[in-house]
């Protein structure tokens, strides 16, 4: 039985991504002053931007709001960008997906310029393709309702 619509997570699932926001993230971490742990990969490795950013403030000291330490982690991220991956076997198994018509959507904790950046980058976005950043609602992944916005826009009842 074919599925109906598959949703996809971006980063480590889609792209290699994690290698590229933790030396984001370390880099960002010695712009301000900060030296980052040993045990930094363990502890930041799939988890979204607000908790690290509250690792940061509350075991770390960082002062700065979230919206300017975002600004400054993305300053590091983007220039990287150009060396993403794809994860093996991930782009050829979504477009093989796709030319058999099953609706997919890119479900992501990142924010919407790095999901777009990311994306373009291994060559898997065309138009009318489905993607949920973190900026399209209000709750992250794991609540429901990132999947939900995927399974409206992908035309599926997620009841079924």
């Amino acid at each position: 039985m074919m599925p109906k619509a598959v949703f996809w997570d971006m980063d480590g699932t889609l792209v290699d991504s994690e290698p590229l926001h933790e030396a984001a993230l370390m880099a960002a971490m010695r712009n301000v002053g900060l030296v980052p742990p040993d045990d930094l990969h363990e502890r930041v490795l799939g988890v979204a931007a607000w908790p690290v950013y509250e690792m940061m403030r509350d075991e770390f000291g960082l002062d700065l709001p979230f919206d300017d330490w975002i600004v400054r982690k993305y300053e590091h991220y983007l220039p990287l960008v150009e060396g993403l991956k794809p994860r093996p076997g991930a782009i050829e198994i979504f477009n093989e997906l796709r030319a058999r018509g099953i609706q997919q959507a890119v479900v992501s904790n990142s924010d919407r310029m790095i999901v777009d950046a990311n994306l373009s980058m291994v060559g898997l976005i065309y138009p009318g393709m489905k993607t949920i950043s973190r900026n399209d609602v209000r709750e992250g992944k794991p609540h429901a309702e990132p999947f939900l916005r995927a399974a409206y826009l992908a035309d599926v009842d997620p009841t079924h």
